[in-house]
């Protein structure tokens, strides 16, 4: 008992005050959720009426609520917010918002909107939202595009959408586990909107609501460094994205393309090549020849020794310690 009380006092019991299972807890608001949404309510952002995918939970410790309280100035007393598992509460008071909407597959957890986000929504909920924000639901809905585009749709003009999910060593929590790039190449202009901040967590423990020492990173745009920017760590990542909505079009009028792709698609047509690359082809091409004079075994040697080089090369790039890629940052 010396153990349970100040657990179930720090809010980590839920949901009839059980231990929430490894990879099947609830969605919910973690620390460093709550600090983008306060960060991006401080920037002027409006959070007057907010919808919920899936009815979220609220992962915080008493300690943690008292800090927020404290650091964004906020009147609140945190047992007021323990006497209820949900985030409703805790988004009405440190947010301000007048109205909070939850959608999700069922009434199991007595949202306000019952709707399989596999399919679209209604479009009496298009440009409804200031914010809608998932916690954890997008990469479980198999139709991943469709979810997707249900909650770009729903946000009004100026308003944001943030949405909280899984990236590396999460695989079997969900469908998916998310890349940096699929939300650079999607929240672009010709869908409407842009990205106000991209950043990746990396926590002990496969549950963000497990875990309280935690890093986290800002991420680089692949169309920025002009190369892929892939990942490579020990622990569970979760990424974090607040976008803008600054104007309504047509969300997936055109299907993104992942930018390397695009980029060599693009280059396809440029005719025009300098003489110094002319001269490095003619190189490639002359050394290709001389590796298919050699024996097979010396080409399986070469090939072999020239994988090991790109692969430690590319291992090595892609590690999350990689500062051209991945900078740290306090929140």
């Amino acid at each position: 008992m010396v153990f349970i009380f100040p657990v179930y006092k720090a809010g980590i019991f839920l949901k009839g005050h059980n231990f929430p299972d490894i990879g099947k807890a609830p969605m919910g608001l973690l620390y460093t959720n709550a600090k983008i949404l306060l960060h991006a309510k401080k920037a002027g952002f409006s959070f007057e009426n907010v919808l919920t995918i899936g009815r979220l939970s609220l992962f915080l410790y008493s300690s943690q609520l008292r800090r927020l309280a404290e650091l964004y100035r906020i009147d609140c007393h945190e047992e007021h917010l323990h006497k209820q598992p949900y985030a409703e509460n805790f988004i009405h008071i440190f947010l301000g918002a007048k109205q909070v909407t939850s959608i999700d597959y069922s009434r199991y957890e007595n949202c306000s909107i019952v709707h399989d986000m596999n399919h679209p929504v209604d479009t009496a909920l298009h440009e409804k939202y200031d914010a809608v924000i998932d916690g954890g639901s997008l990469e479980h809905v198999f139709n991943f595009p469709v979810a997707l585009a249900n909650c770009m749709n729903m946000v009004k003009k100026g308003g944001s959408l943030f949405v909280f999910s899984m990236a590396n060593n999460h695989c079997g929590h969900g469908f998916y586990q998310v890349s940096p790039e699929l939300f650079y190449s999607t929240f672009q202009k010709q869908n409407g909107y842009v990205i106000q901040s991209l950043l990746l967590e990396e926590h002990p423990f496969p549950g963000g609501e497990l875990s309280r020492n935690n890093k986290m990173y800002c991420v680089a745009d692949p169309t920025v460094v002009k190369q892929r920017v892939g990942i490579i760590n020990k622990n569970p990542l979760m990424i974090y994205l607040h976008a803008v909505r600054k104007n309504i079009e047509t969300i997936f009028e055109h299907f993104p393309i992942q930018s390397d792709y695009l980029s060599a698609y693009a280059s396809v047509n440029v005719k025009s090549q300098t003489k110094s690359n002319k001269t490095i082809k003619a190189a490639k091409r002359l050394v290709k020849k001389m590796y298919y004079i050699l024996p097979l075994f010396f080409q399986e040697l070469i090939m072999d020794f020239h994988n090991r080089v790109i692969g430690y090369n590319a291992r090595r790039k892609f590690l999350i310690s990689n500062r051209m890629f991945f900078k740290r940052v306090k929140l």
